[in-house]
Order: structure tokens, then sequence, then C-alpha cells
């Protein structure tokens, strides 16, 4: 007898009912598992000494931790019930601990305040060697606390950079020079770090620099003014540096003590509109002494030409305007004032003799 479909499915239906019978199995659903119920810490921390609060590090261990913003705001997630040990961390800043207790709540904690620690001591650094192709300079520091660390970085900076152009080399006190270095200034600074201390660094100190070739721009007025503005240029009177008034003798030598801001240790010098080099100075509290040579102002015209010293590394600029007499051919110096002074001479001598003369004869 043929079976309808319908009954092959029920046939099949009380047989599998069958079997789960006999063999005793009993289907029953899993009980749900409770999700663990989790809260939120959040405070504020911020450093003293007017430092900003951002960039705190805030942990409860290592992977309950959270940053804080630029409000030093901070907040951190998914923390069950219990107690914990919060701390808050930064460079140079003694850590702060703070005890937590979360208990079925979110939880806000009070502001908390870094220290800055005492600042380590700094020492000095000296460069020695000749940055030639293929040589080595050594950064010999000197004068830190025992058992401080020093890390080294190293750079090489063209003329009148934007920046710094740290070199990728190994944190080391020495530096192998190489080809790519050459016509650049190297400089190296020291980081020193010490448990229990804000870290100090030692100003990276350069090799001498050598004289540039060519003045960075040329004479136009134009160009000069667009420079200066480029470099923060600030300027100063002839007689503020030093310099005696008015026109300046162009066989004589002078001294300009020209002020540049920023933190150069060297700074190039020039004379436009025709774009002289006078040569490379280095800084010194703030000042350049700027040696004016009479070969230098002898090889310019008569007139009003300004003297520029730019920082061999930051943006920075000083620029002052200078008078220089004329040169006359055969006499050197331009004589006119000379000559007008000695016509006074004259002329009050002959009043002198006519004086003389009238008393004579009253007498």
């Amino acid at each position: 007898m043929t079976q309808s479909p319908l009954s092959r499915v029920r046939r099949a239906t009380a047989l599998v009912l069958g079997l789960a019978l006999v063999g005793g199995i009993t289907l029953v659903a899993a009980p749900a598992q409770a999700m663990p119920l989790t809260y939120t810490v959040s405070g504020n921390a911020y450093r003293t000494s007017g430092y900003g609060p951002y960039g705190i590090s805030v942990s409860i261990d290592a992977t309950h931790t959270a940053t804080t913003d630029v409000n030093g705001e901070f907040v951190i997630a998914d923390v069950a019930n219990g107690t914990y040990d919060v701390t808050f961390s930064a460079t140079d800043f003694a850590p702060q601990v703070q005890s937590v207790t979360v208990l079925d709540a979110n939880v806000s904690m009070d502001p908390v305040q870094l220290v800055l620690l005492p600042q380590l001591a700094a020492g000095t650094v000296t460069l020695t060697g000749t940055p030639t192709v293929g040589a080595t300079l050594t950064a010999v520091a000197t004068g830190w606390p025992a058992g401080a660390t020093l890390h080294y970085s190293w750079g090489a900076v063209g003329p009148h950079a934007r920046h710094s152009n740290d070199l990728d080399v190994p944190d080391a006190p020495t530096l192998l020079v190489t080809d790519a270095m050459m016509g650049k200034r190297i400089w190296v600074q020291v980081d020193a770090s010490l448990d229990g201390f804000s870290h100090s660094t030692g100003y990276f100190i350069t090799a001498p620099p050598k004289l540039p070739t060519a003045a960075p721009i040329d004479g136009n007025a134009a160009d000069l003014a667009e420079f200066l503005t480029q470099f923060g240029g600030v300027s100063q009177s002839q007689e503020s540096t030093g310099l005696p008034a008015g026109a300046l003798n162009p066989s004589k030598n002078y001294t300009a003590n020209v002020t540049l801001a920023g933190d150069d240790l060297w700074a190039d010098v020039y004379l436009y509109p025709s774009g002289t080099i006078v040569g490379t100075f280095p800084v010194i509290n703030g000042v350049v002494q700027v040696e004016l040579s009479a070969e230098v102002l002898s090889s310019l015209g008569a007139g009003v030409h300004t003297l520029v010293v730019t920082g061999q590394f930051f943006d920075a600029a000083t620029s002052v305007d200078i008078t220089i007499a004329a040169v006359l051919a055969e006499t050197g110096f331009n004589g006119l004032v000379p000559a007008g002074t000695a016509a006074l001479v004259l002329l009050l001598g002959a009043a002198l003799l006519v004086a003389r003369r009238r008393h004579s004869t009253t007498a």
C-alpha cells in the first residue's frame, strides 16, 4: 500500500520521539549567564607650577587606564565593584596614589594635584672632534650627579633651517659624520634623569660653523622686508648698538652689539643691499658682537646700509640701518666735515688775531 507523504512525516517524528525517550534524553534550556555589572571612575587631575593638565596618566591596572584631556578630566570605564589604588603620574612630577571604592555605582574622585619634583642639577656638554666625513664627534658630558641616566640626541641643520632636523642615530655619546652632514651645523643635546628629580637638559653644543658662501637673499628691498618678516625681524637703531651717531668712517673698525631673540649659539651677519657677508659670530647672552672691519666698510658705497643678523637655528633676525660716509679717491675718508671744522678754526683764529691787534692799538 502506498503511504502518503504526511504519513511518512508522522512516522519519522514518532521515531525520533521514541529514540529520545529510550535514550533518556531530556532537552532543557540552559540558564542565561548574568553579565557582571561595571561602572566608571572619573575625575580631574592637574600639575602645579603652571604646567597644563593635559596628558596625565591615570591607571587602576594594566587594562584600566586613561589620560587626562585638555581640561584635566579623565574617565576609566568597565570597573567592577571593589576597592582599587588609582595611580596618577606624569614626567617630572611626583606620582600620586588615591584609593577608590566602587560599589554598585559610578564614582567621581576628588581632584588630584601632582607636584613638580626638584630639578636635577644640570651639567655641561662639550663637543670634541672635527666635523669631516668619516670622523667621529664625541659629546663629553660632565657635572651631573652620580647615578643620573644620560640620553643623547643628535641633529644636523643647515643655515636658517626652520626645523631641528634630528638625526636617526643611536642614543649614544658619539656620532659618525657622513657626507650628508657637510655644510650643516651639527648639534647634540643631553637629557639627564634621576629618580626623585625632574629631568635636566644639557643645551646642545655645536661644532663651530663655517662662514656662509652666499647671502640668503639678493638685495631687493621687498625680498629683504619679506625675509625679515618671516624671521620675526626686529630693528635697532645705529646708536643703540654702541656705534657712534652719524656716518661711520669707512677707514676705521667698529663693533656693533646687536640683540638677537631665540636661543641661537651662532649668528650669520650680512649687509644689504649689496648682500655682503660680514661673518659668523657667537651669540653671548642674547647679544651678537659684530665686527665691522674697515675692509668691509670701505667696500660699500656711501649712504644707508642695512645690517642683518640672523640666527643659524631659530627663526630670529635683527636689522640695523647704518650710515657710511663716502670715501674720496685721494684722501680716503670724506673730508667735508673735517674741512668745515678746519674752516671754523681758521675763522676763529682770524677773529682772535683781529682782537689782539685792537687790544694792542688801544694800549
